[in-house]
């Protein structure tokens, strides 16, 4: 009497781990793939589909759309929303015939400000670009934050503020 209810409970664990393990692997390759789409200047939409065939490949998934929002890539402007979403029909890739999810699309979307090169050094919250270095010492002790500009020596454990 209780074994169905036990080998029931046992596929849904089943097809609910599939479904987040798959969903996992749909945002990383949405995430891997907006970054090569959304640097209009450097890279294509070419490279970034390669992306994500390789995530997709990895993960043993072939049968997945992917949607670019502006599309095409030269539609993309400056530090506006570029959007890539990476889905896949569940039934293409769950383990066993699943009841729980059928007829359901699994998904994983990516969100970045599109960079075209262009920037406004008169915008809100600009700031020129260090280089890495900064100045000045940090104050600390031990274990504690040190208060300086760049890569200060805070002594002990502490870390000088950038």
């Amino acid at each position: 009497m209780l074994l169905p209810v036990f080998c029931m409970l046992v596929v849904g664990a089943i097809d609910v781990g599939r479904a987040v393990m798959v969903q996992y692997t749909l945002v990383e390759a949405a995430r891997a793939g907006c970054r090569p789409y959304y640097v209009t200047e450097v890279l294509t939409e070419e490279q970034s589909l390669g992306v994500i065939a390789k995530v997709m490949g990895d993960a043993k998934i072939s049968e997945y759309s992917v949607d670019f929002d502006p599309y095409p890539q030269a539609e993309i402007q400056h530090e506006e929303p570029v959007t890539v979403t990476v889905s896949v029909p569940y039934e293409k890739v769950s383990f066993l015939s699943s009841w729980f999810f059928a007829g359901r699309t699994l998904s994983g979307t990516c969100i970045l400000p599109g960079d075209t090169g262009e920037f406004d050094p008169d915008s809100d919250g600009w700031t020129p670009p260090d280089d890495g270095h900064g100045n000045g010492n940090g104050n600390g002790n031990g274990n504690g934050n040190g208060n300086g500009n760049g890569r200060g020596n805070s002594g002990g454990h502490g870390r000088g503020r950038m």
